[in-house]
């Protein structure tokens, strides 16, 4: 009984831990990509958010489109995209990081018009 009740305070810890950490807004993203030391974390993030959206459209959850992306794209040309896509948009910088690296993977790689 004692180890159930210690995995559900676990459980609980790391659940209020991950939903009061919110998310990381564009300001901290831009922070993190333009002209710091920090470009490895912003390609990380930016890495992640690209898998989450391989990731749902193979699932068949992501119901918008998706990006098509040119074979042999590296994770630090999406990282470069997206530090000019920030430069480029200084009035979207408010938005979450997730949905702003979305917005600009989508931008730089359409997928062309099916006719």
């Amino acid at each position: 009984m004692i180890k159930g009740m210690m995995a559900a305070c676990v459980a609980a810890c790391i659940y209020m831990s991950a939903a009061s950490a919110g998310y990381i807004s564009g300001h901290e993203l831009h922070k993190m990509c333009i002209g710091n030391d920090n470009t490895l974390a912003c390609t990380t993030y930016v890495a992640g958010v690209v898998d989450m959206l391989i990731l749902m459209k193979k699932l068949g959850v992501e119901k918008i489109s998706q990006p098509c992306f040119p074979e042999g794209v590296t994770a630090g040309q999406l990282g470069n995209v997206f530090a000019k896509f920030l430069r480029d948009h200084p009035k979207k910088r408010h938005w979450e990081g997730m949905v702003l690296v979305t917005a600009a993977i989508r931008e730089a790689f359409p997928c062309p018009a099916t006719d």
